[in-house]
């Protein structure tokens, strides 16, 4: 019994390894400024941090299914990591208001 593959497109591998590559960038981002959030951002990382995992057997496996799950993953630390951001630029704007 023949197997059924999808297509292994150069340009599907290259979306992979950009998704990749963003979402590793934000996730060392991440790292650094999570301990200046609550507990909910706290709580957040703790959930996503782990599915980079994830993310790096996407990459190898170059399929449809594989992208969507990448584009997502990336898409949730995009936010989290924005949600740091607005974190950090509330503790600098209170810090020159004292």
């Amino acid at each position: 019994m023949e197997k059924k593959t999808e297509k292994k497109s150069p340009a599907l591998k290259k979306q992979l390894e950009e998704g990749r590559t963003q979402l590793l960038a934000l996730r060392d981002e991440i790292r650094l400024h999570v301990h200046l959030g609550g507990m909910d951002l706290r709580d957040r990382w703790a959930e996503l941090e782990p599915r980079v995992a994830e993310a790096e057997r996407y990459a190898g496996e170059v399929t449809e299914a594989s992208r969507a799950a990448m584009q997502d993953l990336v898409k949730r630390f995009r936010e989290l990591s924005d949600a740091l951001a607005r974190v950090r630029r509330q503790q600098q704007v209170g810090r020159h208001a004292e």
